[in-house]
C-alpha cells in the first residue's frame, strides 16, 4: 500500500520535470567551433511569468549568467524584447570552454554540448574560382580552377554542376604557397550554356556553404564571308559563319543599319538564315553589312563588313596603262619566241643541206677523207699471146 502511494507521488514529479524541460528549447544541441571562434546558444520559451528570470549554467550547475544581475567573464547575454528568447555568446573560445550548457527560466532546458577544436578553420575568402574561356568557341572546351589556402584538416574541393556532383576532379598542391587547387577541364555541350559550376570546400575546417561559382557564358564568334569586296552592281553571296558550342537560334541581317527584311532588296535566305543571296544590288556608295547571331539563352555575337562601291569608268581608265603594258609585254615575248624558233630552224636546215651536198659531191667536201689516187688497171677476160693485139675491158679495182 505504501509502495503504491510512493509511485503515485513520484510519477507526477517526473512527468512535471519532463514537461518543464520540454517547455524550454535550446539550440543547437551539439556545436563544434574552432579555437578562437565564437560559440552561440539560444533558448526559447513559449510563455513565462513576469517574475521569472533567465539563468545560464555551465557543466553540472555553474551559474555563468543571470538576467538583470551579472554575466560572468568571457560570456555575453542578450534577452529579446518579448523576453521569450535568450542568447548566450562565448566569444574567442578556448579549449576550456568545451563543456555542456543549459538555460533556465522557471523551466529547465535540455543540455547542449560545445566542442572546441584545436585546428584552423578555412578562411572565409576561400575557395576562389577561376575560368579560362579562351578556347570555348574554337575548341568547345573550358578549364575552371578552384583554389583554397589553409584549413586544418585540409578541406576537399568538390565541383558541382547545377547542384550535382562532378567526379572528374584533378587535385594539385603548391608547396610554396600552401595553396591547393582543383582543376576541371570540361568539354562543353549546348546544355552547359546556362549551367552553374560551383566549387565547394567540404570538411571539418569549412563552413557548410563555403563555395564559389562560375558560369561559362561566352558570346559566339561571328565572321561574314562575301563573294565580293568591291562592286558597282550585281549579286552578293554572303555567309555568316559562327563558332560556338551553344545552340544558335537566330541570324539577323542588316544593311546600312536597316533590317534586311525592311529593305527593298531581293534576297534568298538559306540554311536557317546562315547564308543569304542578294540580287541586283545597285549602290553608288559603300554599304555596310552586319550579321547578328543569337543563342538560346540570349547571348549575341556579330560581325560587320564593308563592301566598297567600284566606279567602272574610272577603274577602266586607270587600268588602261596596265593593260597596255601587259599586252605589249606579251607581244614582245611572243615575237622573241618566234625569232628564236626561226634561227633554230635555219641552223637545222643549213646542217641538212650540208649533209646532202657531201653525199652528192664528195670531192667538194674537204672534210671527208677519200683516196684520190688512181689504182693500177687490171684486165679481165684478156689473153696475151706474143705480139697479138690486146683486147678486153679495162677496170679499176679498189
Amino acid at each position: 500500500m505504501l509502495t503504491g502511494r510512493i509511485i503515485w507521488f513520484i510519477f507526477p514529479v517526473v512527468c512535471n520535470y519532463w514537461l518543464l524541460s520540454e517547455a524550454v528549447a535550446i539550440q543547437p544541441l551539439n556545436l563544434e567551433v574552432f579555437i578562437g571562434e565564437n560559440a552561440v546558444f539560444e533558448c526559447n520559451v513559449d510563455a513565462l511569468s513576469s517574475s521569472s528570470k533567465w539563468h545560464w549554467f555551465k557543466g553540472d550547475g555553474e551559474l555563468i549568467a543571470r538576467e538583470g544581475a551579472f554575466v560572468g567573464n568571457g560570456f555575453e547575454l542578450m534577452i529579446s524584447n518579448s523576453r521569450t528568447t535568450s542568447t548566450l555568446t562565448i566569444p574567442n573560445t578556448s579549449i576550456e570552454d568545451g563543456d555542456t550548457y543549459h538555460c533556465q527560466i522557471g523551466f529547465v532546458s535540455p543540455y547542449a554540448t560545445l566542442t572546441v577544436i584545436e585546428r584552423m578553420r578555412l578562411d572565409s575568402v576561400y575557395p576562389q574560382c577561376y575560368s579560362d574561356m579562351t578556347s570555348i568557341n574554337t575548341e568547345k572546351t573550358a578549364q575552371i580552377t578552384c583554389r583554397a589556402k589553409g584549413g586544418d584538416p585540409k578541406p576537399e574541393l568538390q565541383w558541382y554542376r547545377n547542384g550535382f556532383k562532378l567526379l572528374e576532379n584533378q587535385d594539385s598542391w603548391n608547396t610554396e604557397t600552401s595553396s591547393y587547387f582543383d582543376k576541371l577541364t570540361r568539354v562543353l555541350t549546348i546544355d552547359d550554356e546556362e549551367a552553374v559550376f560551383m566549387c565547394k570546400a567540404e570538411g571539418l575546417a569549412a563552413d557548410e556553404n563555403q563555395s564559389c561559382q562560375v558560369q561559362l557564358r561566352v558570346p559566339p564568334d561571328v565572321h561574314i564571308f562575301s563573294n565580293a569586296t568591291a562592286f558597282k552592281s550585281g549579286d552578293l553571296e554572303l555567309t555568316c559563319k559562327t563558332m560556338s558550342p551553344w545552340k544558335i537560334t537566330d541570324y539577323i541581317w542588316t544593311i546600312n543599319n536597316e533590317l534586311l527584311i525592311f529593305s527593298k532588296l531581293k534576297y534568298i535566305l538559306k540554311n536557317d538564315g546562315r547564308n543569304i543571296d542578294i540580287f541586283d544590288v545597285n549602290h553608288n556608295c559603300n554599304i555596310f553589312i552586319r550579321c547578328d547571331v543569337t543563342t538560346s539563352s540570349g547571348l549575341v555575337g556579330n560581325d560587320t563588313i564593308e563592301v566598297k562601291y567600284e566606279d567602272k569608268t574610272s577603274n577602266d581608265s586607270n587600268d588602261l596603262p596596265i593593260t597596255l603594258i601587259v599586252c605589249l609585254s606579251f607581244c614582245m615575248f611572243f615575237l622573241g619566241l618566234c625569232i628564236g624558233i626561226l634561227v633554230k630552224f635555219s641552223k637545222v636546215l643549213k646542217s641538212i643541206r650540208s649533209i646532202f651536198m657531201n653525199k652528192t659531191n664528195p670531192d667538194q667536201n674537204g672534210s671527208e677523207n677519200h683516196d684520190t689516187s688512181i689504182p693500177e688497171p687490171c684486165y679481165q677476160n684478156t689473153i696475151i699471146e706474143n705480139d697479138q693485139t690486146i683486147s678486153g675491158e679495162m677496170t679499176y679495182w679498189t
